[in-house]
Formats: C-alpha cells, sequence, structure tokens
C-alpha cells in the first residue's frame, strides 16, 4: 500500500504518526533562525518598500500568494497580514521567517496563528526544487528594474505645428 493510499483522506496526518507532530501552528511554526547576511537583507529598505507595496496593492480580506505560491498571505487591515497556507517546504519556511524579519522592521503586524501548513507528497519537493532552478524565482529580493534601465531617457519630439513649441521629457525609472 502506498503512503497516498494511506493518508487520511482529509489530508490528516498520516495512521500512526502523532497529531502534535503534524499540526504547527503559530508560534509553533518551525521557521528557521535567520544568519547576518538574511537578517540584513530581509530588513533592508528594499525590502521594506517591497512590503508595503504588497499592503498597498490588496484590500483588506485579499490573498496574495508568493514564493512561488508556497506561502498564501492574506491581508487582514492596513497594518496586518496573515499567514493563510504555508506548504511545508523547507525554502518556504525560510521566506516566512525573512517576512517575519521585514514587517518587524516596517511596524507591520504578521498573524502566525492558525496558518495551515500544508504537508508535501512523496516527490514534490523534488519537482518544487526543479520548478526554482528552472524559473529561477527562489530568491527572496523582489523582481527590480536593472541599472542599465533605470539610465533610459526618452525625449519626445517638439511638435513643430505647436505654437508653444517646448519639448516634453520624460525619464524612465
Amino acid at each position: 500500500m502506498s503512503t497516498i493510499d494511506t493518508q487520511d483522506p482529509t489530508g490528516g496526518p498520516q495512521h500512526g504518526q502523532n497529531p502534535l507532530e503534524y499540526l504547527a501552528v503559530g508560534g509553533l511554526l518551525p521557521l528557521p533562525e535567520l544568519n547576518a547576511q538574511d537578517l540584513a537583507r530581509a530588513t533592508s529598505e528594499s525590502r521594506v518598500a517591497w512590503l508595503w507595496g504588497i499592503m498597498g496593492k490588496y484590500r483588506p480580506g485579499d490573498a496574495h500568494g508568493d514564493f512561488g505560491d508556497l506561502v498564501t498571505l492574506q491581508k487582514v487591515s492596513l497594518d496586518t497580514i496573515r499567514c493563510a497556507r504555508v506548504y511545508a517546504y523547507e525554502g518556504a519556511l525560510w521566506w516566512l521567517s525573512m517576512l517575519r524579519a521585514t514587517c518587524g522592521v516596517a511596524g507591520i503586524t504578521l498573524d502566525l496563528h492558525l496558518t495551515l501548513v500544508t504537508p508535501l507528497r512523496p516527490g514534490e519537493v523534488e519537482a518544487i526544487n526543479a520548478g526554482f532552478v528552472r524559473e529561477e524565482t527562489y530568491s527572496p529580493e523582489p523582481k527590480q528594474v536593472t541599472a542599465g534601465a533605470k539610465e533610459v531617457v526618452v525625449h519626445a519630439p517638439a511638435d513643430k505645428g505647436s505654437e508653444r513649441g517646448y519639448n516634453v521629457d520624460m525619464e524612465v525609472v
């Protein structure tokens, strides 16, 4: 009999598995400690700005999937988000630990109570790892415009038929 066949149809713990080992919510989430480099990155201005951008984009109740949709966040209020679900994947838990540090600096409450930890099926870790390598989405940094693109300046030609005859410049940043 395969592992999938012995799993509770509701998605609960495997038969014979201690339910307390399976359920990890709130303060019991196995979030890893961040090293100094990760902590510096998580608390950087760019990460705080990214987080406030996410907070400004959604209405209370809206959900946001991140880290390859392995973490589902929900906006609760202007300064509170909650983690609705995280997959039991080491990288997703690391990302959530990074988010916790970013929230602490940004003054945003990250509610981890009642976070659903979704277990992975056999073989899913390998598929997720392959997906991150293929899509290059493993980086916790938000995608940003390259420095070369920031230097692009577009000049609109002067309208020769215009009485004002002024030229409008537009800088792409």
